[in-house]
């Protein structure tokens, strides 16, 4: 978690088909859900998503309280996933 209370997580989806346009429009219903979650009192951002078409797997990277203020914004948008997991970012 970082100084702020807040963590990172990741919504992983599996998809069969996936097209980008499908991802644009999901990755904006759950852009206005985490809005609105928030304006609730419930600190929740969707900061990114990854596309990796291949595996048909798109995985959104919310920064949030808990992995249920994530849950919630993907339930409430009607973003299909299979989990959600705390994730920590390394970069090099």
């Amino acid at each position: 978690m970082s100084d702020h209370g807040t963590a990172s997580f990741i919504a992983e989806c599996y998809w069969p088909d996936i097209r980008t346009e499908v991802v644009t429009e999901l990755v904006s219903q759950a852009q206005t859900s985490a809005a609105a979650i928030t304006g609730r009192g419930e600190p929740v951002t969707l900061t990114g998503s990854i596309v990796v078409p291949e595996d048909e797997i798109v995985f959104l990277l919310f920064e949030a309280d808990s992995a249920e203020s994530a849950r919630r914004v993907c339930e409430e948008a009607g973003v299909p996933f299979d989990r959600i997991v705390e994730s920590i970012e390394m970069r090099t």
